[in-house]
């Protein structure tokens, strides 16, 4: 072909017979068809036909991991709300147990220990009197009638001191809900059940003497009934029940604490 021949409307363009053709000048007519052919067939979307349908250029991966990020986070959210659920749960059992403790006949409970430690007072006249029959028997240490009044007082202050150091301890632990301290409060009242009895039976006997009789028997049944056995009872069954309580909040406070960190200050 003559490249130099020219057309009426100007020179002739030598790439118009291969408009689609990106071959440089150099490179033959053959090899540029044999090029764009092996470039159809391997990219089969680069060919030009109008009718061939346009796919996005958006790799699957993207759709799964997209998907896979969804969720997961909707498995974090009821997850979440579930444990806040939980924790909810957990708190309003520890409120129902102290409303237990600060109610009805742990209520009334409280009040009798409270009871105890006004007449635990009593002990406190006790030791003036005992102070002064100290101070007698010192200036006659064969007194008889001295010494056995020494040693009245002495049971009486001793129970004083300890009734009033049991039951303080008790009730100001079931008003914190300290669980340590009202077993410690149940271990002094167990160790005072087993003195009150061997000091009343000695009270009894100094102040009866050998002067104890038979028919006054009955007499001292009520009063070991009325003195110790129902107000022992009382005070043993009655810390018993606040520990069984007590140690039930503690399960579940430890159980907050594992899970959630909880340490008794935080509102529902």
């Amino acid at each position: 072909m003559n490249y130099d021949q020219k057309s009426p409307n100007g020179p002739l363009d030598p790439y118009a017979m291969h408009p689609y053709s990106p071959n440089l000048p150099d490179q033959s007519d053959l090899e540029s068809s044999q090029s764009i052919h092996d470039n159809q067939q391997h990219n089969p979307q680069s060919s030009n036909d109008p009718h061939q349908p346009v796919h996005m250029a958006y790799p699957s991966t993207f759709y799964a991991q997209d998907q896979a990020e969804n969720q997961q986070h909707d498995i974090m959210v009821e997850n979440s709300f579930l444990g806040d659920s939980e924790r909810i749960l957990l708190k309003m059992r520890i409120r129902e147990i102290e409303k237990i403790l600060d109610s009805g006949w742990y209520w009334a409970y409280k009040l009798w220990l409270v009871g105890n430690l006004i007449f635990s007072i009593s002990g406190v006249p006790c030791l003036f009197s005992l102070v002064i029959e100290l101070i007698v028997l010192a200036g006659d240490p064969q007194d008889q009638g001295t010494i056995k009044r020494v040693f009245i007082l002495a049971i009486w202050l001793t129970w004083c001191i300890w009734l009033g150091q049991q039951c303080l301890r008790v009730k100001n632990a079931m008003q914190y809900m300290s669980l340590e301290g009202t077993r410690r409060g149940f271990r002094s009242m167990r160790w005072f059940s087993v003195y009150h009895l061997v000091t009343f039976i000695v009270f009894v006997w100094l102040c009866e003497g050998f002067r104890f009789e038979r028919e006054r028997l009955t007499m001292y049944v009520c009063l070991s009934v009325v003195l110790y056995t129902i107000p022992t009872f009382l005070r043993l069954f009655g810390a018993i029940k606040a520990i069984s309580w007590l140690e039930k909040r503690e399960d579940v406070v430890v159980e907050l604490e594992k899970r959630y960190g909880y340490h008794g200050e935080d509102p529902l």
